[in-house]
């Protein structure tokens, strides 16, 4: 039988520390979500009301907002009575994320190269610096976080920033496999190269030139979701959750 995996603060994360000035279910959100797309709490970890309540320094209401919230991104699944626990890789959800991330991302670029805005273009210069800097130093978490930027910069430059928003809470499971695949060697070189030719394409005005950088840049999720797979079957799961009763 397996042995139940109980949720401990991974002490290579960042930490927890409440905050006035901002709902504690939110916070918790937040913090149990970075850690599930990290990896920090792996599938199949069990999640206690009672053990995060202690850990968290906070009542019962606010985890359970927390985790009702994670759970309709599909991060956890809610057992009553039982408690929850986190899921593993969506292998389904993954693909459907891409899809759709590269529908719309496509049709920003397109609209990058049609204003060629000047903040744009520096705002997009400044940030590959930013991931320069972080990928000499290995700093893949952080990294993670500039590249957010770096696309979230483009819908903001397009004035749908809002659109960036919706985006990003849909595609949390293409987001584990993304920051699983940054800890590998030379993999944030590469993404940063990819940008460069993304930013290329766009300085130039050359549509069909940012368009197709910036689809292969998208479709290397699913690499490197095939790579991941091999390494830690365990951690993936092949049933699309909408489609179970």
């Amino acid at each position: 039988m397996k042995k139940q995996k109980n949720f401990a603060p991974d002490t290579t994360g960042e930490g927890f520390t409440l905050r006035t000035g901002q709902p504690a279910s939110l916070q918790v959100y937040k913090y149990l979500r970075y850690e599930i797309l990290r990896g920090g709490i792996e599938p199949d970890t069990h999640l206690s009301e009672a053990n995060l309540c202690h850990y968290f320094e906070v009542s019962r209401q606010p985890v359970r907002e927390a985790l009702l919230r994670l759970s309709v991104e599909n991060l956890v699944r809610i057992y009553p009575q039982r408690g929850s626990v986190v899921t593993r890789i969506s292998v389904p959800m993954v693909h459907q994320a891409q899809l759709i991330r590269e529908s719309v991302e496509v049709e920003m670029v397109r609209r990058a190269v049609d204003t060629r805005d000047a903040g744009l273009l520096s705002a997009l210069e400044t940030e590959l610096e930013v991931q320069n800097t972080y990928a000499k130093a290995g700093q893949w978490a952080r990294f993670f976080e500039s590249d957010q930027r770096f696309h979230r910069i483009i819908f903001e430059k397009s004035g749908v920033s809002g659109v960036w928003e919706a985006l990003e809470s849909s595609h949390a499971q293409l987001d584990r496999v993304r920051q699983a695949d940054l800890r590998m060697e030379e993999v944030m070189d590469l993404l940063v190269e990819q940008h460069r030719s993304i930013f290329d394409g766009i300085a130039a005005g050359d549509t069909a030139r940012a368009v197709q950088a910036m689809q292969q840049h998208l479709r290397r999720v699913l690499e490197s979701l095939t790579r991941a797979r091999a390494r830690a079957p365990e951690l993936f799961d092949d049933v699309d959750p909408a489609l179970e009763s």
